[in-house]
């Protein structure tokens, strides 16, 4: 479940997180100068954006949702001098509060979500008309050289994690009733020192949990991935991967 898995990952998500460090920042640009009231943040995790949010807003309450209880635990400790932060343990899909948010913000989270769809209508709810909501997502190009070489190596196991496409999220985004502001993409190679320490870094941030009709590769078919990742994928400095982010500004109509 993702609870566990990004639970697990607390103590060492921050050590490997510059690709989500760098969609963070490209969200800044969309952030309203001023909000007329309090913050959503969906899927703060250890703290990447909220300390952003933080800085830009430093009077506004802000309410920080995860479902990982460990993560959710280190930021509020982490962010323990910010009293106008409130860190809460709840589901992205099924929160509620009954006064409306002025701004939402999510980066690096609603991928992962098992209904995509379902989610951008619960934030929907959640804004007030007017209201404006950042998201950043992760898109199914992040990772393929991954994906590809795992399908090579053990085709009967599956492809490991799947992200979703830009089409299929800017669908989702009109269909929950947002209206789509603006949208980008971006695709980013990131190196590493080798194969090995590539997969231990996204182990460590939680991203190798299977989909539910995979299974995991046996000690020689991973011994196999490295080496076949290190010969097709080498470049200065080590190996690279491909992140592939979607940044999108939405806001809710003032009418229906």
């Amino acid at each position: 479940m993702n609870q566990r898995r990004f639970s697990n990952a607390a103590a060492t998500y921050d050590q490997h997180a510059a690709p989500q460090r760098e969609l963070v920042d490209a969200l800044m640009r969309y952030l309203p100068e001023t909000t007329t009231g309090p913050i959503l943040e969906v899927g703060a995790g250890t703290g990447i954006l909220t300390e952003k949010l933080l800085a830009h807003y430093p009077n506004t309450p802000i309410d920080a949702i995860d479902i990982a209880e460990e993560m959710i635990e280190q930021s509020r400790e982490k962010f323990a001098a910010h009293p106008q932060c409130q860190w809460i343990l709840a589901d992205a899909q099924t929160y509620h509060r009954d006064e409306p948010y002025a701004l939402i913000a999510s980066s690096a989270a609603l991928h992962w979500s098992s209904d995509l769809l379902a989610t951008l209508k619960n934030i929907y709810a959640l804004l007030q008309p007017g209201g404006l909501f950042v998201l950043g997502i992760m898109l199914r190009g992040t990772l393929w050289e991954l994906r590809e070489l795992r399908r090579a190596i053990a085709p009967g196991k599956g492809g490991g994690p799947a992200l979703p496409l830009d089409e299929l999220v800017q669908q989702h985004i009109l269909a929950s009733g947002f209206t789509l502001e603006e949208a980008h993409t971006t695709e980013r190679r990131h190196i590493y020192e080798n194969g090995r320490a590539f997969l231990q870094a996204i182990h460590d941030q939680g991203v190798t949990a299977l989909q539910q009709q995979d299974y995991p590769l046996n000690r020689s078919e991973l011994s196999a991935l490295i080496h076949a990742y290190e010969t097709r994928h080498a470049t200065a400095g080590g190996v690279y991967a491909t992140y592939q982010t979607g940044s999108y500004l939405l806001s809710r109509p003032e009418s229906a």
